[in-house]
């Protein structure tokens, strides 16, 4: 009875393409936004493996945010770490000669993929905030110019209208006066 020569590195494959397999369903129930949101737009992309395209998505977003220029300032830091995040997950995953690792050392990876994989939703989470945030302050402002002008315009009419006033009170007090003074000077001289 012969022995079947068993080829191990074919399990090590298989048993590495099962952690994968593992691995992108645990990203899967990961990702989470609403759909066409910056988080879950470059989540998608982290799950499907398209790296490039997910910081391609977030250097756009950042394009189209040039308008609220403290943005970039506030949300820079966030930014940069997301990009890191981002090359860190396509590290671990692409990981050269990975299914010849140990399976603890395979498992190891894929935790730190997850890990990363929440460390990176968070971050997005705080740029949109951010966007918000910067939205919300650049409507505010545009809504106290309004309201200066709208003040300054209502200060100028009633000043105007003051002045209008106040001068045409002036001409009936002095037409008054000068009735009143002529009468008086009238009956004065009448007098003697």
């Amino acid at each position: 009875m012969a022995l079947k020569k068993k080829d191990y590195e074919s399990f090590e494959i298989a048993r590495s393409k099962l952690l994968e397999n593992q691995l992108q369903e645990s990203l899967e129930k990961r990702k989470t936004g609403r759909a066409h949101s910056l988080r879950h737009t470059i989540l998608l992309h982290i799950v499907e493996g398209d790296y490039d395209k997910a910081k391609e998505v977030l250097r756009n977003y950042i394009a189209l945010q040039k308008e609220y220029p403290t943005f970039e300032k506030r949300s820079k830091r966030y930014l940069d770490h997301c990009f890191d995040t981002i090359q860190a997950i396509k590290t671990k995953r692409d990981f050269p000669g990975k299914h010849a690792l140990p399976l603890s050392k395979q498992q190891e990876l894929m935790e730190k993929v997850i890990q990363h994989f929440e460390e990176l939703k968070l971050y997005l989470n705080r740029v949109e905030i951010t966007q918000k945030d910067v939205k919300l302050d650049d409507l505010r402002s545009t809504v106290w110019v309004i309201k200066a002008i709208a003040y300054s315009s209502f200060i100028i009419v009633f000043v105007y209208f003051l002045r209008s006033a106040a001068i045409n009170m002036m001409q009936s007090f002095d037409y008054v006066v000068n009735d009143y003074t002529n009468s008086f000077i009238n009956w004065l001289f009448n007098l003697f």
